[in-house]
């Protein structure tokens, strides 16, 4: 019987060939997969296991022609190698992992980035933080103008969290001339569907330069600059979207009108920092409320801000309970439940400063009221009765003089009393009629001797 009959088909040399070819192939992928996720699992316990799996895993793939595990395998050796202090060998990987990233996803791209540079601002050596920045941003100038930014725009946070305000400076005047590039404007669309006010792409970027340089002034108590930025600020409220942005801008702004006892413009600017805080949950957001709700006391606001949407959360809060029993307190001039409230309010250094302000009218009305039963007191009973010094007390009676607030002297340690406020108010509304009846006489008789 012929071999036909059976109808047997036999493989030839090349196709048996091709097939322990493919299980080759199919092994090796095996092996890649497999060891790159050995690699993943050794990587916290096993840092030095978990390099060398990830050096196998690119050398296979290097073999095979392919690079799908290549890129992640060389991210997670740079940040393992800056873990252990392996500066060369993470510089070497990073090298090579930049030469990849015109391959790769753009997301992977500023995962892998993101991921490296948080690194590198954790390792030992300081001077390696320039060296990553400059190999990434040199990098990424020609491929990718976006993602240069952000970088850029992370070095400045960098910069101001490390108090390298002189690189800082000259990173922001860099950017600001970066954004401010002159190209074709784009329509930007209201919800209508209406073009409507033109825009450039990098004022986003701009106002977090803006936000950078507010933060700087802040740093280097520059008032001035500061008040300037922020009215640059002031023409971007369209395209300043980004609560963290804008909950950084609008606090250094509030407690700009702050200082400058602008206390209604502070109330705005706050507020609406803590909206932004809110929204992004950042922790701010309770200091920023208790600095609206002092603000609000001070200008005599009538809207209670612990009673908005927004704050409904913080109602239970002591502080805050603290500060609106301060409100009612302050209403009441009782000046007693005022220092009693103020120690259950927890204060920074701003806080302290706005305080001072606010205690020194508390205590110039307490006196005014303290003072009105006497002719004559003693300079010591008041400091006793404020629990201040005297010499505090004697500043500000000196101010109520001459604010003619009071109509008084001080002799040695007393104040001496002549009349009461409205005995002062009566005098003044007297020497005015008085000068403008000479006035009128005056110019009566111009007219009879024209």
């Amino acid at each position: 019987m012929s071999d036909e009959g059976f109808g047997y088909e036999y493989e030839s040399d090349g196709g048996w060939s091709d097939n322990e070819g493919d299980e080759e192939q199919n092994e090796n992928e095996v092996m890649i997969i497999n060891t790159f996720y050995e690699a993943e699992q050794a990587k916290d316990k096993n840092p030095d296991e978990a390099l060398e799996k990830f050096e196998t895993v690119i050398l296979l793939e290097e073999q095979e022609g392919k690079s799908e595990n290549t890129f992640k395998s060389l991210e997670y050796i740079v940040v393992i190698s800056l873990m252990t202090n392996q500066v060369e060998k993470a510089l070497d990987a990073y090298k090579k992992l930049m030469k990849m990233i015109d391959k790769v996803a753009r997301n992977d791209k500023s995962t892998a980035i993101q991921n490296i540079l948080e690194a590198v601002t954790d390792a030992e050596d300081a001077s390696l933080k320039d060296q990553f920045y400059t190999l990434t941003l040199d990098v990424l100038i020609d491929s990718d103008r976006k993602m240069w930014m952000d970088i850029q725009i992370k070095l400045g946070k960098l910069y101001l969290e490390k108090e390298e305000f002189g690189k800082l400076e000259t990173l922001i005047d860099q950017l600001k001339a970066e954004c401010t590039k002159t190209e074709e404007p784009t329509m930007q669309k209201s919800s209508s569907g209406i073009a409507g006010e033109s825009f450039n792409q990098y004022d986003s970027y701009l106002s977090e330069v803006y936000c950078l340089e507010i933060q700087l002034c802040v740093e280097l108590n520059d008032s001035k600059r500061l008040r300037a930025v922020y009215a640059e600020t002031e023409k971007m409220s369209t395209v300043i979207n980004d609560p963290r942005v804008t909950g950084v801008i609008k606090e250094h702004g509030g407690k700009m009108f702050m200082k400058e006892k602008q206390w209604k413009k502070a109330c705005d600017e706050l507020f609406e920092s803590f909206k932004s805080y809110q929204e992004v949950a950042n922790s701010q957001a309770k200091t920023i409320l208790k600095y609206v709700i002092l603000a609000s006391i001070i200008s005599n606001s009538e809207i209670n801000y612990a009673d908005t949407r927004e704050a409904k959360v913080y109602q239970e809060d002591l502080e805050i309970s603290a500060l609106m029993r301060l409100r009612v307190a302050y209403e009441k001039n009782d000046y007693g439940d005022i220092l009693n409230i103020l120690t259950k309010i927890k204060k920074d250094d701003f806080m302290e400063k706005c305080l001072d302000d606010f205690m020194r009218n508390i205590r110039l009305n307490a006196l005014i009221i303290k003072i009105r039963p006497y002719k004559n007191v003693e300079l010591k009973f008041l400091a006793r009765e404020l629990q201040i010094s005297e010499k505090e007390v004697k500043t500000l009676l000196v101010e109520l003089i001459l604010d003619q607030r009071i109509d008084g002297k001080i002799d040695n340690n007393y104040l001496e009393l002549s009349s009461a406020k409205k005995d002062v108010i009566t005098k003044k509304k007297h020497n005015a009629i008085s000068k403008w009846l000479d006035n009128l006489s005056e110019l009566q008789e111009k007219l009879i001797q024209g």
